[in-house]
């Protein structure tokens, strides 16, 4: 539509983007966009658990293995500058739904609604590893690092948020503790990242 009509761009803001077909095209994508389209934002409005029955049941209770499909797609996304990342329902039953085309899907929130309860699943602890933390106005920032030849890379993404802290989100995808620094300036802190493991550190300016 805009090689056809490049007059449209002035109605454009910015790109909505889904994550169901990560497997199949790759994150560079969104560098042909920015690099072409330098003023326009690129903004993840749709992403959920079950949403394909090949992976499994509609709804998995406690599964961690989604919510590291979540980490890796967060990450993923902030790195090439999406300006944010919306889950598709905060919360459903637990059959998935209610739903009125029976897409029934996973949810950060499991509603039990015969006993009046809620779970709070993984992918719901992950989120907040980046909305607690992650204020409107953050810019992203980039991270040097430096490993062993023998480790492998922990995934990473920082910012420096509108009240001027420093906030770094660090994904341990290895079953073994990794000992990581952090440095920022003048300072330094030394962790340890449980296995598998996503971990926000907030620094204060």
């Amino acid at each position: 539509m805009v090689k056809e009509h490049p007059e449209s761009l002035k109605y454009i803001d910015g790109v909505a983007v889904h994550f169901y077909l990560d497997a199949l095209v790759g994150p560079e994508v969104f560098t042909v966009i920015t690099n072409n389209y330098p003023d326009k934002f690129i903004m993840a409005t749709e992403g959920c658990a079950g949403a394909v029955l090949s992976f499994g049941k509609r709804v998995q209770l406690g599964s961690w293995e989604r919510a590291t499909e979540y980490i890796k797609d967060i990450l993923e996304d902030l790195n090439y500058n999406l300006v944010g990342w919306i889950d598709w329902n905060l919360d459903l039953d637990e059959y998935g739904g209610p739903s009125y085309t029976n897409g029934n899907v996973d949810s950060p929130i499991i509603v039990l609604p015969d006993s009046g309860e809620f779970i709070k699943q993984p992918t719901f602890y992950v989120m907040g590893h980046f909305s607690k933390f992650l204020p409107r106005g953050s810019k992203r920032i980039a991270v040097e690092e430096s490993i062993p030849l023998s480790s492998k890379s922990i995934e990473n993404v920082a910012f420096v948020t509108p009240d001027s802290t420093t906030v770094v989100v660090l994904y341990n995808s290895e079953p073994r503790e990794r000992e990581v620094k952090v440095k920022l300036k003048d300072q330094q802190a030394t962790l340890t990242l449980e296995p598998e493991s996503i971990s926000t550190i907030e620094i204060n300016a």
